[in-house]
């Protein structure tokens, strides 16, 4: 987050994963989405599994989407893709 917020480069997406060792994908989000610059960048929740519950919190705390990590790391491309081109549309 530190490099973030003070960065004049902002990226054009955020790939977020739920389970990270200081600060879960939940409570992120949620920083993301307080910090008036940050808040506009699309952020995509990433994990091994997702309920319809937690889909839901993460798109009314401010997430684009979600991706489910696949089995196969060589989809994961294809997957990122077409996931940012969902976004773009809407």
């Amino acid at each position: 987050m530190v490099l973030l917020r003070t960065t004049d480069q902002l990226p054009h997406f955020i790939l977020l994963d739920i389970n990270m060792p200081c600060v879960d994908g939940r409570e992120c989000l949620k920083q993301l989405k307080k910090d008036a610059r940050l808040k506009q960048i699309p952020v995509i929740m990433y994990s091994t599994s997702f309920s319809e519950e937690s889909i839901k919190e993460f798109l009314i705390l401010g997430a684009s989407s979600y991706l489910l990590k696949p089995t196969d790391v060589n989809i994961l491309p294809a997957q990122i893709t077409e996931v940012i081109k969902r976004i773009e549309r809407s």
